[in-house]
């Protein structure tokens, strides 16, 4: 079999050829080939493998550090914004394989855009396919480039983050905290101080006002710089409000850069010596190298060393502090939280703030036994209980619902829809879902014509590809305009809402607006909905869409309002109202 690679599509092709990045409008060409679905139908059973094989990395790991677990490595995540680019050029060649298999009879097969790691790949499962065209297989030499590439990254991002951090708070303002509880969260791009914790935690602990609980204090892990002077301008408008890394000195941010280097070290040796993934009996001797590099080279681990570092220093100051709460999600700085807070015999509980996906893989306790965990999890609402005792293999008994502020509810107004022309609010959480979009647009005219479409973006995920996408679209599509206001603004201006994988569509609903999830994900089906969809229109081509709203269209009030009505009743199982009765017992306990 000869794999033929190319950029673009032939305009004269007469060949079966397959895309790497999705186009809904190629799927109309007869020589065209699904690779895509494939990959849909066996990708459980290749993350599973995938899964079993990260434990044995994690062991190997584990003989020499157990820093290993405040690395951005140790979190398997596919979800389309983490790790899903990683884990694609592995699946997207064994689905080829699949297809080979299955087409004997075919001499040759095109290959559109893909990853140069796909080739090789490709050449791993099957030394005698003849690979042609601009993406021929690279060298070994091509993979030492990346791993010297990615080890250079890391080491200037750490450089980087060292000097934020020494800059903004070594010595900045002396911590003396005096609080039974402490309330962690990190601080993200673009937010403030009390905006971040807002983000994590809403209006969760406003209502917890009695002796006992009065005294939390609240504990921001700020690393970025970005705002400094806005945000300690904020934390001296409180006493109950402080940055964590303050409480480090130059020796513990010597020692911590140090740590980090040495992650860097082991990981480079152990790379190229000692790991091997078994992936359906064919041995792949790049894929977890690859994957090493890549996630080495995104996030400094320093942040999660100084974070481990900090934490100790202040716990050890603060032996009336019984219990630390954090934002729950297996990153690795959340694993820093729960060593420190370990030494010093102090009590953790996760709060998971936001709906959770399958594709997270490291929430899994089966697959990842060995990872720290909490001494509890606080959940939104009764469907995590289900899903983390049922896919997670967490214990349902050290499971609470705190229940969340997302459960507020206003009055749905079905009268007001104008089901002439719909407004649509089409609610973001990666660029890759506006590119499958703008697909979706092209391939059926009908979705143009229904409706006008407010797009809304998830602050900090990729802005600048963002603006990119929705330049081209309002270049093209008269129908595309862009959100510039708050959540609540927005929908104001709409009739429904459609999402994918963000839960603002679910606080839409609650908002009393009618919603639709579309499957706009490139490779596994990503919902803040627990895979619940029955009631939220779910769409997974432009004609189920356009057919979607249509049948919108032609609904009658009662019909709508019905129809509303159950949506709330299945978000009220994600979104429980607050429990402050339940957060008052485990905050004193």
């Amino acid at each position: 079999m000869k794999i033929i690679f190319r950029q673009n599509i032939p305009d004269d092709i007469n060949r079966p050829f397959g895309i790497y990045q999705y186009d809904e409008v190629a799927t109309q060409n007869q020589y065209y080939i699904d690779i895509r679905g494939i990959i849909r139908e066996k990708s459980w059973t290749w993350l599973n493998e995938v899964q079993s094989s990260y434990e044995n990395v994690s062991k190997i790991f584990l003989k020499h550090t157990r820093l290993w677990w405040l690395t951005g490595m140790s979190r398997l995540d596919v979800r389309p914004w983490w790790q899903e680019e990683l884990v694609k050029p592995l699946f997207y060649a064994k689905a080829v394989l699949e297809w080979i298999r299955s087409n004997t009879k075919a001499k040759e097969i095109f290959l559109i855009g893909c990853d140069p790691m796909v080739a090789i790949y490709l050449k791993e499962f099957d030394e005698e396919l003849i690979i042609e065209g601009e993406r021929k297989a690279p060298r070994y030499l091509y993979f030492i480039f990346q791993a010297v590439k990615q080890s250079m990254v890391a080491l200037l991002k750490i450089l980087i983050a060292a000097y934020r951090i020494g800059k903004h708070h070594v010595f900045k303002r002396p911590v003396n905290i005096e609080f039974r509880t402490i309330v962690l969260y990190e601080l993200l791009p673009g937010l403030s101080v009390t905006s971040g914790y807002k983000y994590f935690y809403g209006s969760l602990f406003d209502s917890v006002v009695d002796v006992e609980t009065e005294s939390i204090g609240y504990c921001c892990i700020e690393y970025t710089g970005s705002n400094i002077k806005r945000d300690r301008a904020e934390l001296t408008k409180s006493n109950s409000v402080f940055f964590l890394f303050d409480s480090m000195n130059v020796s513990d941010l010597a020692v911590s850069i140090l740590k980090n280097i040495y992650i860097i070290l082991v990981t480079s040796i152990i790379a190229f010596t000692k790991i091997r993934c078994p992936i359906s009996g064919s041995l792949s001797l790049r894929f977890w190298p690859n994957y090493l590099f890549q996630e080495m080279g995104r996030v400094p681990c320093l942040n999660a060393i100084c974070a481990y570092t900090a934490l100790k220093s202040l716990l050890k100051q603060s032996p009336q502090c019984k219990l630390v709460v954090y934002p729950y999600e297996e990153k690795g700085i959340e694993r820093a939280i729960l060593f420190a807070c370990q030494e010093y015999g102090v009590r953790t509980i996760g709060y998971t703030p936001h709906p959770q996906y399958r594709s997270a893989l490291s929430l899994r306790d089966g697959m990842t036994p060995l990872s720290p965990k909490p001494s509890g999890y606080a959940v939104c609402g009764p469907a995590y209980i289900e899903y983390f005792a049922s896919w997670c293999k967490k214990d349902r008994d050290n499971i609470s619902v705190w229940g969340s502020e997302k459960s507020y509810k206003s009055i749905f107004e079905a009268h007001k829809i104008n089901r002439s022309h719909l407004v649509v609010l089409l609610l973001l959480s990666h660029p890759s879902e506006l590119k499958i979009f703008y697909s979706w647009l092209r391939a059926d005219k009908r979705i143009v014509k229904l409706a006008t479409y407010l797009v809304r973006i998830y602050k900090g995920g990729n802005d600048k590809e963002f603006e990119r996408l929705l330049t081209l679209l309002k270049s093209e599509f008269d129908c595309i305009k862009e959100s510039h206001g708050q959540l609540d603004e927005d929908l104001s201006e709409c009739d429904l809402t459609a999402f994918c994988a963000t839960s603002a569509g679910l606080v839409a609903i609650n908002h009393g607006r009618l919603s639709i999830y579309v499957d706009l994900n490139d490779l596994l089906p990503v919902n803040p909905c627990f895979d619940d969809l029955d009631y939220m229109l779910p769409c997974k081509s432009p004609a189920e869409f356009a057919d979607c709203l249509a049948a919108i269209c032609n609904m009658s009030a009662d019909t709508i309002v019905e129809l509303h009505r159950k949506q709330v009743s299945s978000v009220e199982k994600i979104f429980y109202p607050v429990q402050t009765d339940v957060i008052k017992k485990e905050l004193s306990c």
